[in-house]
């Protein structure tokens, strides 16, 4: 009878707390909007009656923890809990730690799901609200909110007519940089050629090229847009995150350069293969050589293309941005050749054809092999040694098959010389592309990936009174090279760092992954490099830096005896 009395009684007790609760527990924030990419602190309080404690949050000998278990949407991750000092206090004879009054825990968030609009954090709360007896309690609060972009996904008109002209600068300076040039000097060398046939021939070369480089950045532009409905994940450059288009790409700069270095002379039936400099399909080979052009400028990012392709497929939704964004990306890049066309006298500038012509055509194969040997190396680090070693080995295998129709297939032999001749070159390069699909199709064995974005150790190295600089770069990416060798790993900077207390943190995304696009769409950007500059100072905010970095740059940011 005493058990079942006892039973009644804390029963009595259970429901007259459920009824009127002792302890009430809220959700609050300081800020109404929390900002995409940044951190923000929600705060749990505990408003507890008199003559009521409950435990603290840390298991104990007696009691049952205070416990919050949050369940985050997606995009969202809690990076720091911070609780009110507990007090000690004695219950049936042992020490034990709890809170009494008011106590708050507050949780720092970080928002990193792309994209605008409402959000609900939900916490379920338990706890043992103890007077002379202990009664559990559980509940679940909702915290609701709303994400504002950083920088915001929508282009606004002002932007539009700003990243238009960005657009048209950013493909004009792409002329100059480093990974189209192999491209641009063998066409330079054609048009110097077809001149001697007439301005009209010159004329329809240079539109036909031209049409070729806009074409396919509208081409590029679909593809974008097609390929981020499926995934997030796919940015500027996307094609050579792709292991077996690198194979290909190789392979196909080994092989013109061959054909420039006199290895492989172009028949009638086999004009195409050294589409750059074919006379005799002088117009496909414009086109193709403005196709493939493109192609070689997409490792780069030319000033001012960053912001222009970010803000643009950040907004894909919106087709006409997307498509007027790399039309006029593809017109600036074409810009010099046109020119050329609306004022005929540039072309009676240009030397006359002679044999200068051909030992010119010999040299530029070098850049060639350059490229191609680069190519190779971004595709080591996608896979492994031993698939570069297959790639090399079907580099071979193009050579060998070059040597055989060259010696054999020529017009001098018989029909059905040829006919067995180019049914065993057809059957060599069938095999040269299963070695490069297979020795590419190992990415996921062999690739490891080399550093994920973690928010939560940039904030705690930040309030360790440390600069936190960010490298998002690719081994394809031409211009994450340049600014890596002759900036970044100078000696100069090194001491910058040090002197400044700067952690470096790099960001590989030579291969595609989800986590890295998610980061960089964050900061408007859908391709490297992208730079960032995080401040011991936690009021300020995350500083996107230039694409061309220079010592002068970030010493103007980082060394405090200029500040």
């Amino acid at each position: 009878m005493q058990k079942l009395a006892l039973f009644f009684i804390f029963l009595f007790f259970s429901l007259t707390l459920s009824a009127n609760p002792s302890v009430k527990v809220s959700l609050s924030s300081d800020s109404e909007e929390q900002k995409l990419g940044g951190v923000f602190v929600v705060t749990l309080s505990f408003d507890i009656a008199e003559n009521v404690h409950i435990y603290s949050n840390e298991t104990q000998s007696v009691g049952n923890p205070t416990t919050v278990k949050w369940a985050l949407p997606k995009g969202f991750k809690l990076i720091e809990e911070e609780w009110t000092t507990p007090q000690e206090f004695e219950i049936w004879g042992e020490k034990a730690e709890g809170f009494a009054g008011n106590a708050q825990a507050k949780y720092t968030f970080l928002a990193t799901k792309y994209g605008l609009g409402n959000f609900d954090l939900d916490a379920k709360i338990s706890w043992l609200e103890c007077a002379e007896l202990c009664t559990p309690v559980e509940t679940t609060l909702t915290f609701k909110s709303v994400v504002i972009g950083y920088p915001p996904p929508k282009v606004t008109i002002f932007q539009f007519l700003v990243f238009i002209p960005l657009a048209f600068l950013g493909g004009l300076l792409l002329n100059a940089m480093p990974c189209v040039f192999p491209v641009i000097g063998i066409k330079i060398l054609s048009f110097i050629k077809s001149a001697k046939e007439g301005r009209k021939n010159s004329i329809l070369n240079a539109l036909l090229y031209s049409l070729g480089i806009i074409l396919s950045f509208i081409s590029l532009a679909l593809i974008l847009i097609w390929l981020k409905g499926i995934s997030s994940d796919y940015g500027w450059g996307f094609q050579l995150q792709e292991p077996f288009f690198v194979a290909l790409l190789c392979m196909l700069f080994f092989t013109i350069a061959l054909s420039f270095s006199g290895f492989l002379e172009i028949g009638a039936s086999l004009g195409n293969i050294s589409f750059l400099n074919s006379t005799k399909n002088q117009y496909l080979s414009s086109f193709l050589s403005g196709v493939l052009a493109v192609i070689a400028a997409s490792p780069c990012t030319a000033p001012f293309m960053g912001s222009a392709i970010g803000s643009a497929l950040l907004d894909s939704d919106n087709v006409v941005t997307v498509f007027l964004t790399f039309t006029f990306l593809g017109v600036g890049m074409a810009t010099p050749y046109v020119v050329l066309t609306l004022f005929p006298k540039l072309l009676n500038k240009l030397p006359r054809p002679g044999e200068w012509m051909n030992t010119l055509k010999e040299f530029l194969a070098f850049p060639l092999y350059a490229t191609a040997i680069w190519l190779l190396w971004v595709f080591s680090i996608q896979t492994s040694v031993h698939s570069s070693a297959a790639l090399l080995i079907a580099l071979l295998g193009i050579a060998f098959t070059i040597w055989i129709f060259t010696k054999w297939g020529g017009y001098t032999a018989s029909k059905i010389q040829r006919f067995f001749v180019y049914g065993i070159c057809l059957f060599m390069l069938a095999g040269v592309l299963h070695i490069a699909y297979h020795s590419s199709s190992t990415i996921e064995q062999v690739a490891q990936e080399k550093f994920t974005f973690d928010e939560a150790e940039i904030l705690r190295l930040r309030k360790a009174g440390h600069y936190v600089f960010v490298d998002f770069t690719a081994a394809w990416c031409m211009t994450c090279q340049a600014n890596e060798r002759a900036v970044l790993n100078s000696q100069k900077v090194k001491e910058l760092f040090v002197r400044n207390n700067v952690v470096k943190i790099v960001v590989d995304w030579t291969n595609r992954d989800a986590h890295t696009a998610e980061i960089l769409a964050k900061f408007g950007r859908v391709g490297v490099p992208l730079y960032l500059l995080y401040s011991p100072d936690l009021n300020q905010e995350v500083e996107i830096l230039p694409a061309i970095l220079t010592y002068n740059i970030l010493s103007k940011k980082i060394d405090k005896s200029e500040q």
